[in-house]
């Protein structure tokens, strides 16, 4: 795109105005570098009996590729000197002017503190607020993902249950011995939970391990996507440290939780039945 942006800065006066369009408009149109594409602009009051526009020429100087198919589909980019003349807005300024920040989170705040400084003429959009309703989708993409890890860790939770249960019952023995030697029931029961809080901390590890190897495979390799189906036009993948803590921290409560009915039993063994009858 730095090619294709100097030569539209620096085109010819007097020469055909040169035009940047976005990648996935120039595969509809077929258009290459130095082509000519026609663009037509409507004029004065737009009604459905009569429709006046006017049409020019532009000769396509590049192409521009931001990832999201519905910008790279549907524009284009001019001089803003050829816009302002093939649009009626000369002698005018601009309608709209984008700002850039260095923390893109820090977007609405600016964008409050421009609209206090410049008065009620004028009105700040920042890119949150411009795509909210894409956000509002992520958000629910969200929710409904965390539901579904939270069901298969409680799977895997009603698993650790049924180990410690079987568990419970094979150790019966060594168990009834402890406890006539005189060990406290809360000793027992904290060993279930250890053992338990064990085979759980070594599966959120190596889940954890492995959710944050393929992240980075998702982010060095992108999987290409369809972009007329979704918003973009790669699978995107922002690994972030404390989505893989949340769900870490979550399924160490949970198996807590899975191991305190089955602690709960093996303390609650008569150890001269269980010796007696083993």
């Amino acid at each position: 795109p730095d090619a294709g942006v100097r030569d539209l800065l620096n085109q010819p006066a007097g020469g055909t105005p040169r035009i940047m369009v976005g990648r996935e408009l120039a595969l509809q149109l077929w258009a290459g570098l130095g082509d000519t594409v026609i663009v037509t602009a409507p004029r004065g009051e737009v009604g459905l009996g009569e429709i006046e526009a006017e049409s020019r020429n532009f000769v396509v100087a590049g192409f521009m590729e931001s990832g999201m198919y519905e910008f790279d589909s549907r524009f284009a980019y001019l001089h803003l000197t050829e816009a302002r003349e093939f649009f009626g807005y000369e002698g005018r300024g601009a309608g709209l002017i984008g700002v850039r920040v260095e923390d893109m989170m820090t977007a609405a705040a600016v964008g409050d503190s421009l609209e206090a400084r410049l008065g009620p003429d004028y009105r700040a959009v920042d890119w949150m607020a411009l795509n909210s309703t894409i956000f509002r989708w992520v958000k629910i993409e969200k929710l409904l993902m965390f539901i579904l890890v939270g069901l298969i860790v409680l799977v895997a939770a009603f698993n650790i249950i049924g180990i410690l249960t079987m568990m419970v019952g094979e150790r019966g023995r060594e168990v009834g011995i402890l406890l006539a030697m005189g060990a406290a029931r809360t000793q027992v029961q904290r060993i279930f939970v250890f053992n338990g809080l064990w085979y759980g901390a070594i599966g959120t590890g190596i889940g954890s391990l492995l959710g944050w190897l393929i992240c980075m495979l998702f982010v060095y390799v992108p999987i290409g996507l369809p972009g007329d189906v979704y918003f973009v036009d790669h699978f995107p993948c922002i690994p972030q440290f404390w989505d893989f803590a949340l769900v870490a921290l979550s399924t160490t409560v949970l198996t807590w939780i899975a191991t305190l009915l089955p602690s709960y039993e093996a303390s609650r063994l008569q150890p001269m039945e269980i010796i007696r009858y083993t």
